[in-house]
């Protein structure tokens, strides 16, 4: 199978195959990338890579509800992407929130490593004090959803009271606000 770039023709290909071969709102993977001499896979993931930049919702900075609504989810349903789609976010691609929570979750695993070094009282050095401001920044954020956790939805909800009994938000807080304000930087 073809591994190089897709040229403008395929990709017009692609779409009209995707028209011709779709029913009942599924798309015959197999058969379309028989056609053009490319694996389902690829098939899927430029049609998926071609739509993302026609839907307007990704173009957008996502809310903290939104990535509650989206965290929330895979709690309840795990990485069930197409499920999570058709309940949660049906102007997205399955493959575009896989992305956005895998982004994610890279950042805040290292955003976490951060905040563990913060709580245990660890030497902070002076090139961690940016990702120091985005923790506090997104903490901050945070501690307001958590004191509004009763107007949230059941979703955002779980991911929220998640991410304190892992760490106590107001104590990361209080402690990045420390350390920023020991650096010279107002919060």
């Amino acid at each position: 199978m073809q591994r190089q770039q897709w040229s403008k023709s395929e990709r017009n290909t692609l779409f009209k195959l995707i028209l011709e071969n779709t029913c009942n709102n599924r798309v015959n993977w197999r058969l379309i990338s028989a056609k053009l001499n490319r694996t389902a896979n690829q098939c899927r993931k430029q049609y998926n890579y071609q739509t993302k930049s026609l839907n307007l919702k990704t173009n957008k900075r996502w809310s903290g509800a939104e990535f509650g609504q989206l965290f929330g989810s895979v709690i309840v349903h795990g990485k069930k992407w197409e499920l999570i789609r058709k309940l949660q976010f049906p102007n997205l691609t399955a493959e575009q929130l896989k992305k956005k929570y895998e982004l994610f979750e890279k950042r805040r695993k290292q955003g976490e490593e951060l905040v563990r070094k913060i709580l245990k009282g660890e030497e902070i050095h002076k090139q961690e004090i940016p990702h120091i401001i985005i923790q506090y920044q997104h903490f901050t954020k945070l501690l307001h959803m958590y004191e509004n956790v009763n107007q949230m939805d059941m979703l955002s909800k779980q991911a929220v009271l998640k991410t304190d009994k892992d760490f106590n938000i107001r104590v990361s807080v209080a402690k990045m606000k420390e350390i920023l304000t020991t650096h010279g930087i107002e919060v």
